[in-house]
């Protein structure tokens, strides 16, 4: 075998054996997901892709791009491509058939992302072959293999599309350098190929646009830097763009027409494509006989520009003055200030003190390494990611592998260094040296490797979603009558179940309801919405508020001890749930709180407290599930059913009137309900949410009344 067949030979171990790493390492989350004889994802957006698939599964390969199971009664705009979810959906089908049932669903969307995360350290460590050479993209690699913020997003039980976002640039990098040097004979089956994956990219996250950004940066730099005959391919690097622009053509003529949404497919990525593919073209006949075909591309282009700054700018001015909600959310913090806090603790926890060599790093690279269509990639591709990091910290996962580059390309050339220095040593050779690079690398990546280890670890309630939330789902699905455009759209359903947004996606894929909202930025109403009810203090305002939405369950948990509510009452100023530091540091609530009918239903079941008429009973919200009381966290969850309520009445004798009836729901406890009312003029009147006997208590006797279901539902 000659030189090249074996490094060709050794180059597929390392590939193979970065990809099974990369699926070991993946699966530590095993024991938190496989539990309890369910299937448990890591996130709750994780649980709207599972229901995507599901939706996919049952009519394959149609999927449409409208959802009436989010943002009840409205419905839901899809605002990401759906090709992700089409093909999970296939997979789904093919293992479960037509019709899923559940748990085989949530078992063949827990390995996607592992699986996408092999597939991506394979195609990183390819790419970085192409970028910075052999051995340095085998340190990349092996990085890209055990950085927490890559794992993290490509964890067995993760099945959201982010866990592909960074397949595809890689995958297509090497095309994209042959069309930049424009070396090779295959220019045009290399821009078509690269179009594809470029395409791809985006078709399965919206957001995957900012390759084709990070790529048309690097082609126009070599354009701008290079004498006219040294441009190279920069032409076939412009109509690669064009190709991809003319594939993702169809989104213009979705179900966002007419609208130019960076954010969801519309005519912006199409246009914006156009726009970087004529300005390539351009800038490499600039100063050529064929100027005038410049001048028709900058002219083309231009108008491009500015149709997508006309049409877009209300869209970006929306997304970055979003709802106050939004600045909850972990993901859309900046890199360097968490939820207002200056530190750099994410970028710790990411890199550990690895980080600080990337300045040191990044400036040797740059003056080293010669000025190459790969080095203009790897830059380009730092600095948009890192830019974008720092303006919502979920970039962090794109910026670590231009990251994770640089510091393979540094390693490498320190245990060079290192090579040269112990050459007259006892101790010498590649091997020692390379031995005591990666011993101190995987020193300063301490932070990193612990979290990473800490997985396979950790408590399982502590890794995947709250097992008492699917419980509760499950019994939803299971207790109570389905509804309509389950799979596809029948019209509006017949009932919702309110809850917070934050559980949303649960309810809409294991409980198979429609839900009140979900964790999207297109839906702020919504969204507020599912928050409204919880600072209600009248019931009837409540039960109008709920009943005039179509909701006929109410699905609710302790949002005080986690603190929800009084981080939402700061948040838009709506007092009511103040926490106060007690003398021995514990934290307590307000005493006013229990006049909000959350605090009514979720601490009292709706029951009234004798003798205070500040707390009388709920009279249109009946208990029907709550979880069973396990060890761990005193969190339950509970769900109410909306009724008229049965009207009791009758003769009494003045004083109080009381009215009782055990009930069971769900857990297996007895719980006493209890309702109370003043004796005025030898009568009392009521309201009750339970079927049962119900004990009347008035001064000096006690009677029976029983009532009905059909009373209940009906007022009767």
């Amino acid at each position: 075998m000659n030189k090249s067949g074996k490094a060709g030979s050794a180059s597929l171990r390392w590939l193979a054996g970065f990809a099974v790493s990369a699926l070991a390492v993946r699966l530590l989350s095993w024991h938190g997901v496989f539990r309890g004889g369910r299937v448990l994802l890591i996130d709750g957006d994780d649980y709207y892709h599972l229901r995507r698939m599901m939706t996919a599964a049952a009519d394959f390969p149609r999927l449409p791009t409208f959802d009436r199971y989010l943002a009840y009664p409205a419905g839901f705009h899809v605002i990401w491509p759906s090709l992700y979810d089409q093909l999970a959906g296939g997979l789904v089908r093919l293992f479960a058939g037509r019709a899923p049932d559940l748990k085989t669903a949530e078992t063949v969307a827990a390995f996607i992302a592992p699986a996408a995360g092999a597939l991506t350290v394979a195609a990183f460590y390819r790419a970085g072959r192409e970028a910075v050479g052999e051995r340095p993209a085998r340190w990349a690699a092996a990085l890209a293999v055990v950085l927490p913020t890559i794992v993290g997003y490509t964890l067995l039980g993760r099945p959201d599309h982010h866990c592909f976002e960074n397949l595809w640039f890689p995958a297509a990098l090497p095309l994209l350098l042959e069309l930049m040097e424009g070396r090779g004979r295959r220019l045009p089956a290399a821009a078509a190929g690269a179009a594809v994956l470029l395409a791809l990219g985006v078709s399965f996250w919206i957001g995957s646009i900012i390759f084709s950004v990070i790529f048309a940066s690097a082609a126009a730099w070599q354009a701008l830097s290079a004498a006219p005959r040294d441009r190279g391919g920069t032409p076939w690097a412009g109509t690669a763009l064009l190709l991809e622009a003319a594939l993702l053509s169809p989104y213009a003529f979705r179900g966002w027409s007419g609208e130019l949404r960076f954010d969801a497919p519309t005519a912006f990525q199409p246009l914006l494509l156009f726009v970087l593919g004529l300005a390539l073209c351009g800038l490499h006949w600039r100063g050529r006989s064929s100027s005038r075909r410049a001048a028709a591309c900058g002219a083309a282009a231009f108008l491009c520009a500015a149709l997508l700054v006309w049409g877009g700018t209300r869209f970006v001015a929306g997304f970055i003055a979003a709802p106050p909600v939004f600045r909850l959310f972990s993901e859309m913090q900046p890199l360097l200030a968490q939820y207002g806090s200056w530190g750099d603790g994410a970028l710790f926890d990411a890199f550990g003190l690895a980080f600080w060599l990337l300045p040191a790093v990044l400036v040797l690279f740059a003056r080293e390494t010669e000025a190459s269509a790969a080095k203009r990639v790897v830059l380009c591709w730092l600095a948009v990611t890192g830019a974008l990091a720092l303006a919502q910290s979920r970039y962090l996962y794109h910026f670590c592998f231009p990251a994770a580059l640089l510091l393979g390309w540094g390693a490498e050339r320190a245990a060079a260094e290192c090579r040269r220095r112990l050459a007259k040593g006892p101790v010498s050779g590649p091997r020692a040296s390379r031995a005591a690079v990666a011993a101190v690398l995987a020193a300063l990546l301490a932070a990193p490797l612990r979290s990473v280890a800490g997985i396979a670890f950790c408590a399982p309630e502590d890794l995947t979603g709250d097992m008492r939330l699917i419980e509760a789902c499950d019994w939803i699905r299971l207790h109570t009558p389905p509804a309509r455009s389950l799979w596809d759209d029948q019209g509006t359903p017949e009932y919702g179940v309110y809850s917070l947004h934050s559980i949303g996606h649960q309810i809409a894929a294991v409980a198979q309801r429609p839900a009140a909202a979900g964790n999207w930025h297109t839906m702020p109403g919504p969204i507020m919405d599912s928050i409204a009810f919880f600072f209600m203090v009248d019931e009837e305002e409540g039960y109008r508020f709920l009943r005039s939405r179509g909701y006929r369950y109410l699905l609710v948990s302790d949002l005080v001890g986690e603190r929800t509510l009084p981080v939402y009452g700061r948040l838009f100023g709506r007092p009511g749930y103040e926490l106060t530091r007690r003398e021995d540091g514990s934290m307590a609530l307000s005493p006013a709180a229990m006049r909000f009918l959350y605090m009514r239903l979720y601490h009292l079941n709706g029951s009234a407290v004798p003798g205070a008429a500040s707390s009388p009973a709920l009279e249109h919200f009946r208990l029907v599930y709550e979880s069973p009381n396990e060890p761990g966290p005193p969190d339950r969850y509970k769900v109410f059913e909306l009724v008229e309520g049965a009207r009791l009445s009758g003769p009494c004798r003045p004083g109080a009137v009381g009215a009782s009836v055990p009930i069971e729901a769900g857990g297996g406890e007895k719980i006493l309900y209890r309702a109370e009312t003043a004796c005025r003029d030898g009568s009392f009147a009521l309201r009750v949410p339970f079927a049962g006997a119900y004990a009347i208590s008035t001064k000096g006797s006690r009677s029976i009344r029983v009532v009905t279901e059909s009373e209940v539902l009906n007022g009767g």
